[in-house]
């Protein structure tokens, strides 16, 4: 009895100094802009709160109607809503310290703007230095905006991109890579596709723009999709778009590299994702 006193009173109070805290700050953080997205996070904890105390104590008065077997389920929902709210606070306050993400304000007719699909994935990321698992979100191409789409936690979160240093998704692996302007690298800041790490790697950029068309007076949209390739070699990066480029760029091995693909028939235009991979897993088999 005294641990759902306890918990039930822990709640409570969390809701109370939420709310208050909540009602006296607001002016404040709407005045200072540098301070919104703690307003953000507040708010969000606060409706986390509010539903889980809702549920709380709707399942206590249940209780009191319900067999021993009953109120024993009762009891440990009870306690998993606890657990719940200790998790979020505990666990995800540094995730969503990000900014709203806003949904495009008008249909799109012929495709969609994220990554892979237009459903939510379950993925892992380092944010902050920090691993988080299990987290539903989706990537937008179009933005290079990764935002937590949470039904429990609405509305969603865009993170702030340079603390994201990768994360998977749909069982691909991105990492962030900042332009290296010394170098005069080929790569601009933002998230690249990991095919394959090794000696060498090879990196993947997909990007989406939206596009209209008008015609007879009415506006269509359609989302336009590009793909380049890249292989990075002793810390530099190389743009690699067909058999020539890439051969440059190995020309340490240049003659074992253009037997295999010979003897294996990899042609590098017909599937990138594939070949360039397995060409850069035997590279580095025979720089061993």
């Amino acid at each position: 009895m005294n641990g759902t006193i306890t918990a039930s009173t822990h709640l409570y109070i969390s809701y109370i100094n939420q709310k208050h805290s909540f009602r006296l700050r607001k002016d404040k953080y709407i005045s200072n802009p540098s301070l919104s997205r703690r307003l953000f996070v507040h708010m969000r904890l606060f409706r986390l709160n509010l539903c889980l105390l809702s549920i709380y104590f709707c399942v206590q008065n249940t209780s009191a109607q319900m067999s021993s077997e009953d109120s024993l389920m009762l009891r440990s929902a009870k306690e998993n809503a606890v657990r719940l709210y200790h998790k979020y606070l505990s666990t995800h306050t540094e995730l969503y310290n990000g900014i709203e993400y806003v949904p495009y304000p008008y249909n799109i007719e012929e495709g969609q703007p994220f990554f892979y699909a237009d459903s939510t994935g379950i993925g892992n990321i380092i944010y902050n230095d920090v691993l988080y698992e299990k987290i539903p979100f989706k990537f937008d191409l179009v933005q290079n905006a990764i935002f937590i789409s949470d039904h429990f936690l609405a509305p969603p979160v865009q993170l702030r991109n340079e603390l994201i240093g990768r994360f998977n998704l749909f069982g691909h692996t991105f990492i962030r890579v900042v332009k290296d302007t010394a170098l005069k690298s080929p790569l601009n800041t933002g998230f690249y596709d990991l095919l394959y790490e090794g000696k060498i790697s090879v990196l993947k950029k997909e990007t989406k723009d939206i596009q209209e068309n008008l015609n007879s007076g009415t506006i269509t949209r359609y989302v336009e999709s590009a793909t380049s390739y890249y292989l990075k070699k002793n810390g530099e990066y190389f743009s690699v778009n067909n058999k020539s480029s890439l051969l440059n760029v190995l020309k340490d091995k240049k003659k074992e590299m253009r037997q295999f693909m010979n003897q294996n028939k990899i042609k590098i235009k017909k599937d990138k994702d594939v070949e360039l991979p397995k060409l850069a897993a035997h590279y580095d088999e025979l720089t061993k």
